[in-house]
């Protein structure tokens, strides 16, 4: 087939160049006239270049071939023996009134000569609507006619059959040579005038009309432009027979190697060259011999071809008989050997299309579960030959547990770390139960140092491995009820222990934005690194919540003895579920006992009701697991015994929460530390030293180096390299079908779409985000910066988002800040940060959605003297506190920390309730196992920046500290850092501020007032730790969990005051704002769709 297609492409070529050297005309004489070619007979210029007077043409003097007096010829055919002349359309019009307007007849006639009009390509047609043609010729021996009648407006298409409706058609006789044709019309087109004023009629080609040229609306031009059609005219060379032609063999017009045949018109004779040959019969050696060994397609061959005058030969291939022209017969030499040929090509052709699709269905389930925007985030990729090989192929020794959603496996990567791979039972999504894709949600989105890890994921699988951080030190269950255990030998490590699960829960209850209720709350489920640090796992029944802080539960999940009597009886789940769990843990803690144990006396008891009896007999220290003597530990334990007694009321509402125990057990805490190490108690130092002597986990404590941290991925080279034409180009043509297929949805999938759409997160459509913000509208622009702009949009539901759109076409355009951003805001939860509403994955560059804070910038509620928020000292202090607690998160609780790096008050924003959202992260970093970062450019605003990171260019938490030092100074006086005096001097409001605190002057450059003695006192202690804050060394600034525990103390006392004294100064804010029509949907109970990120950008980042 491919030599076939090479042989005829070959024979076109030739045809060409024989075409272009040929000439059609007689020797000597001029072929074309203008672009018309005119081949023997006929002949211009010079009357012996026509064959006779009949074929003699007019060239004009502009270059137009004309046939007669005045009709243009546009093509002249020897083959078909056929002349193409233009001829005028006739036409009548009439105006409103029926009276006529204009009006053409139009006549013709050709002579006497061999011509006439072709009845087989001719046809008579009429246009209008009240229209009736007529034709005759000029001996009135013939006439025919055709009525077009319509009461509307017809489309005129080149599908309309012309049967009557808008126009009408008729044939013409054969052998006609003169034609006339008129028009009439029965009403004027006085019916029709809307639409139809004139009728028009005219013989023309059926191959070259187009009815759509003909609308109804058309009217006459006169001229050079007036309308013409094509009309074919056919010849003969004489009217004689051919046997009369041959006998005067001196006026015989056909050449060598010609025939003579009569036209389909039956009058006269025409010329053609015999079978075999092509060219013009009339010329004396017009017909050439055809070489039909180079066209196989229109003569076959089927062996071996040879050429010959007029005909050619076929000879079978050897081995084979019969006619090569018909087809040959037996099983030849060269088919053998092609065949075996075709058969190793077709093998390799395989071996080749299996290994490609081998590659290929890797790289699309890495596509298809998200690897394409996942690579670009914290999560390391792993690839599957990685796994299989840390290991050992899942062995069944390397099995760790296993449950409905599938096992976990213990492994070793290369470099020594040890992880656990969570592998599913299932092998399509659909079979993943609801347990792993609950946990698959959760882990993805939580970022708390006391919960476990995700490190990682393997896209190239169908379903995707789970690779999680490996505790070492097992289950705190194992510790507590193996006796052999020495970490919980002393009460100072029970205290601690308990305090990090508490500090673990407290995030998931009141942190994470929408709380997560755990569901599953037990010792098995808290696991010790290697440092003996508590970890929360298994969220595999653990639920989102939404705005309520209940679930009904369909089925009951847990363990018992751990699970809250509450909900076991009414199916309703709270976080005060967790509370309860939580208790039990900590009575575990204490006594050592599992829930359900068995007594000394072989019976079984409930531990709970024995530790509430003996709390209340003042008997608890013969319930302990250990022993102390030291008074501060007992008062400690007994402070701790009375925490779980409250945990474990039987009422949810009478239980503290979790955030409350958190807050005691971290004081507990403290305290036990600062005597313990008064007392030089080395106990657990001694366990942790022990620990990291030992060999087998020398790896543990090495630090994990960048590298470590992105995708390892091996691209295997199968490509063969083959020599032949053939093969390549069948090689090119799979390649491009295949990738043709590729494309399909090819945005969606390389963006993750797969894997994401089974997450929390929102996926939009391209369209939704169009229609949302009116296309991009310059509008709806919220801000823009070196990464893209941030629209407004608003969801058919009438949500209002924020969408990030960036200008690269492509990933590899998207800037340093873009990627930050996305990498960071995606695994960042708390209520107090700006969250990920969504993505749309269908554009080369995904776009991001957040909510829409509709309250705008602390920014603009200080400097804007008409905003009421910050009237009242006690919002003030709300919202400074607000956003330490949101510092602090990102500091000391995430999971590795974040450095924010651009700390003001334009990017600290308030939603319709008021609360403060951190926003802005395209300056923000990671922090590994260092605490400082050597910044390759300053990055921030100036006013914020900390004076020690432009001088070093080491940023550090201690950096984010001092910019907030200089929001808390924004808060107080109302001042810009560096703004105008009245004086109309340029002064730096920091250095005013600190000389007004250190002259007893604060109050005089306050931006509020107050006359409340208490809340004088917490503006002072706010001032202090403001200028704490903005000490020019960082290691002399407070840390952020300071300053963060310090304002939630000053904001609790603030607001028990504020109850007490019944002060109506934000409740008079607020109602008159809830009053206020601008403002009343700031006071509407928040939706689910509305606690998710608004995002406002705004640009002020100097170049230092």
């Amino acid at each position: 087939m491919i030599l076939q297609i090479m042989w005829v492409s070959w024979l076109m070529m030739l045809l060409s160049l024989w075409a272009v050297a040929r000439s059609d005309a007689k020797p000597g004489c001029n072929e074309k006239c203008g672009n018309v070619s005119v081949p023997y007979p006929f002949g211009i210029l010079d009357r012996s270049c026509a064959m006779n007077n009949n074929f003699f043409l007019n060239c004009s003097s502009n270059d137009e071939l004309l046939f007669g007096m005045n009709m243009p010829i546009s093509n002249i055919s020897e083959l078909e023996g056929t002349v193409t002349i233009g001829i005028d359309a006739a036409f009548t019009c009439y105006n409103k009134k029926g009276i006529q307007t204009d009006s053409f007849p139009q006549s013709m006639t050709l002579g006497s000569g061999p011509f006439m009009f072709s009845h087989t390509r001719n046809i008579f047609t009429a246009i209008g609507c009240d229209t009736f043609g007529l034709v005759t010729n000029s001996g009135f021996n013939y006439g025919a006619a055709c009525l077009s009648l319509c009461t509307e407006n017809v489309e005129m298409s080149d599908a309309n059959p012309c049967s009557g409706s808008g126009c009408c058609q008729t044939s013409i006789p054969k052998g006609l040579k003169s034609l006339s044709y008129s028009l009439s019309t029965s009403s004027n087109y006085t019916n029709v005038s809307d639409f139809n004023h004139c009728g028009f009629a005219f013989l023309a080609d059926k191959m070259s009309l187009k009815i759509s040229n003909w609308q109804l609306s058309r009217t006459p031009i006169y001229g050079k432009d007036a309308y013409a059609t094509d009309v074919v005219i056919e010849w003969v060379v004489e009217n004689k027979t051919c046997e009369q032609a041959k006998a005067n063999t001196s006026a015989y017009a056909c050449g060598a190697n010609a025939n003579c045949t009569y036209p389909e018109s039956g009058q006269g004779y025409r010329c053609s060259c015999n079978e075999g040959f092509q060219g013009n019969p009339y010329l004396q050696e017009g017909c050439q011999d055809i070489d039909e060994c180079m066209d196989p397609k229109t003569y076959p061959c089927q062996g071996r071809c040879k050429n010959t005058v007029g005909d050619y030969t076929c000879r079978c291939p050897l081995g084979m008989y019969g006619d090569g022209k018909k087809g040959c017969q037996g099983i030849g030499i060269i088919t053998i050997i092609a065949a075996i040929g075709a058969t190793i090509f077709l093998i390799i052709i395989c071996l080749l299309l299996y290994m490609m699709c081998k590659k290929r269905r890797r790289d699309e389930n890495f596509r298809k579960n998200g690897g394409t925007i996942l690579k670009h985030q914290r999560v390391r990729i792993f690839s599957e030959v990685e796994l299989e090989k840390a290991t050992n192929n899942y062995a069944d020794d390397q099995k760790l547990g296993e449950g409905g959603f599938g096992s976990v496996y213990k492994g070793v990567l290369t470099d020594n770390t040890l992880v656990a791979v969570k592998k599913s039972k299932g092998v399509d999504k659909a079979q993943m139960n609801e347990e792993f894709q609950m946990e698959m949600s959760i882990v993805s989105q939580v970022n708390h140092k006391n919960v476990v890890k995700l490190l990682g994921l393997c896209l190239e699988t169908k379903v995707p491995l789970l690779v999680y951080e490996l505790i070492s030190n097992g289950t705190l269950f194992k510790h507590i009820h193996d006796k052999g255990s020495q970490i919980l030998a002393s009460w100072s490590n029970r205290l601690r222990i308990a305090s990090e699960i508490a500090l673990a829960l407290n995030y998931l209850h009141s942190l994470a934005d929408p709380p997560i209720i755990h569901g599953d709350v037990k010792s098995v489920n808290i696991l010790l690194d290697n440092k003996y640090t508590t970890k929360i796992a298994d969220f595999g029944a653990s639920v989102l919540l939404s705005t309520d802080k209940t679930i009904i539960a369909e089925k009951i999940q847990g363990t018992l003895g751990y699970l809250d009597p509450e909900y076991l009886m009414t199916g309703v789940l709270t976080v005060q579920s967790d509370v309860y769990s939580f208790g039990v843990v900590l009575v575990e803690l204490l006594t050592g006992e599992k829930p359900n144990s068995i007594s000394s006396s072989g019976e079984k008891r409930n531990i709970i009701q024995h530790f509430i009896s003996a709390v209340e007999t003042n008997n608890l220290f013969k319930s302990l697991d250990f022993q102390t003597t030291d008074e501060g530990e007992m008062d400690e334990i007994e402070d701790v015994a009375e925490l779980a007694k409250a945990c474990l009321n039987s009422m949810g509402v009478n239980r503290p929460t979790i955030k409350k125990v958190s807050d005691e057990l971290a004081k507990l805490n403290d305290h036990n530390q600062k005597s313990w190490t008064q007392q030089n108690s080395n106990e657990t130092d001694s366990l942790l030293r022990e620990t990291s002597q030992s060999p087998s986990r020398k790896a543990e404590h090495e630090p994990m180096t960048p590298s470590q941290t992105v995708i390892s991925f091996q691209i295997e080279n199968y490509t063969d390299t083959i020599g032949a034409t053939i093969f390549l180009i069948i090689i090119c043509l799979l390649l491009y079908m295949m990738c043709k297929k590729r494309r399909r949805d090819k945005n969606f999938r390389k963006n993750g779409g797969t894997i994401l759409k089974h997450q929390r997160v929102r996926i939009f459509s391209e369209a939704e985000l169009e229609k949302a913000t009116n296309n991009y509208a310059d509008d709806q622009k919220l801000g823009e910066g070196g990464f893209g702009s941030v629209y407004k949009g608003v969801l058919t539901d009438n949500t209002l988002v924020a969408v990030k759109k960036s200008k690269g076409v492509d990933k590899a355009q998207m800037n340093e800040e873009f990627q930050m951003e996305m990498s960071i805001v995606s695994q960042v939860n708390h209520k107090n940060v700006v969250k990920l509403l969504g993505l749309c994955l269908e554009t080369k560059v995904p776009l991001l959605v957040y909510e829409l804070i509709s309250n705008g910038t602390l920014f603009k509620h200080i400097h804007d003297k008409g905003s009421q928020i910050l009237a009242s000292w006690s919002n003030r202090l709300r919202i400074a506190s607000e956003i330490a607690l949101a510092f602090n998160y990102l500091h000391s609780l995430a999971d590795p920390p974040i450095i924010h790096g651009d700390v003001k008050s334009v990017n600290i924003l308030l939603d319709n309730k008021y609360t403060a959202k951190i926003a802005d992260f395209g300056a923000s970093v990671l922090l590994s196992t260092d605490k400082t970062i050597i910044a390759s450019k300053i990055q921030g605003t100036l006013g914020y920046l900390d004076p020690e990171y432009l001088m070093t260019g080491v940023l550090t938490v201690q950096s984010d500290v001092y910019s907030f030092g200089v929001v808390l100074v924004e808060l107080l006086t109302g001042e810009k850092p560096n703004s105008i005096s009245s004086s109309g001097e340029k002064r730096n409001i920091i250095q005013h501020f600190i000389s007004a605190l250190e002259t007893n002057n604060l109050f005089k450059i306050l931006d509020f007032q107050t006359t409340d003695e208490g809340e004088m006192d917490e503006i002072e202690d706010v001032a202090e730790l403001a200028k704490a804050c903005l000490n020019s060394m960082g290691v002399n600034r407070p840390t952020i969990k300071k300053v963060s525990d310090e304002l939630a103390k000053l904001n609790d006392h603030n607001q028990k005051s504020w109850t007490q004294q019944n002060s109506n100064e934000t409740d008079s804010l607020l109602g008159e704002t809830s009053q206020s029509p601008s403002r009343k949907a700031d006071h509407e109970p928040m939706t689910p769709s509305q606690t998710v990120i608004s995002f406002q950008i705004e640009n002020y980042t100097d170049s230092i």
